[in-house]
């Protein structure tokens, strides 16, 4: 697991995660990703990417929010993989301060919780 600090695996890791969502999601997705489009690279800080052989396997992203939020775009992978992005997420939330409630749905998704497309506050 790492960030995806690189603008070339960006792209196909933002087409991972809106392919792991419904159209309504896909749109709410397009407009953070727009919404992000000229930020530099070290904004992207919470798109994590897993690699196996140099192929993305799967991404998560957790975009911060103004007021202490965020909002969780989860993975469409599964097994180790949605595992490792899962555990990373939740570093990252846990590091950056964010609201005990992003925490609490993640620990709830990662064991195997009902997977929500609602938005986070986190």
């Amino acid at each position: 697991m790492r960030p995806c600090s690189a603008p070339s695996l960006r792209r196909e890791a933002l087409l991972q995660l809106a392919a792991a969502h419904d159209s309504k999601q896909q749109t709410a997705l397009s407009g953070a990703v727009k919404a992000m489009y000229d930020q530099p690279d070290e904004q992207w800080g919470g798109l994590w990417i897993s690699l196996d052989a140099g192929q993305l396997t799967g991404a998560i992203w957790v975009q911060p929010l103004p007021m202490n939020m965020a909002q969780l775009w989860l993975p469409k992978a599964e097994g180790v993989h949605a595992r490792a992005l899962l555990n990373s997420a939740l570093e990252l939330a846990q590091q950056a301060g964010f609201k005990q409630y992003a925490q609490q749905r993640l620990l709830a998704w990662k064991g195997g919780g009902e997977r929500s497309e609602a938005p986070t506050n986190a």
